[in-house]
């Protein structure tokens, strides 16, 4: 298994990549297995994270989404369908 470390044009930051991994192997499996967990795991906390930031919104009377539509408001015609 060979790891490059190739930098990212756009932010900078460093990127590691894996050549020649043989997930057929058991350490090739336990290295996919491992990231595979920590995937897992980042999604988990990022979705409880999520929750908890919409649950404190909540609470202090905030909510978001879309506003709603404008159906009760009597239409205005747009500017240049008034003169003609």
């Amino acid at each position: 298994m060979r790891l490059g470390f190739p930098r990212s044009v756009s932010e900078g930051t460093p990127i590691a990549t894996v050549h020649d991994l043989d997930t057929a192997s058991p350490a090739g499996k336990l290295v996919v297995s491992v990231l595979a967990l920590l995937a897992e795991w980042e999604r988990d906390t990022l979705r409880e994270r999520s929750r908890a930031g919409l649950e404190y919104a909540r609470s202090q009377g905030r909510h978001g989404g879309r506003p709603p539509c404008r159906l009760n408001r009597p239409m205005r015609p747009w500017p240049r369908y008034a003169a003609g």
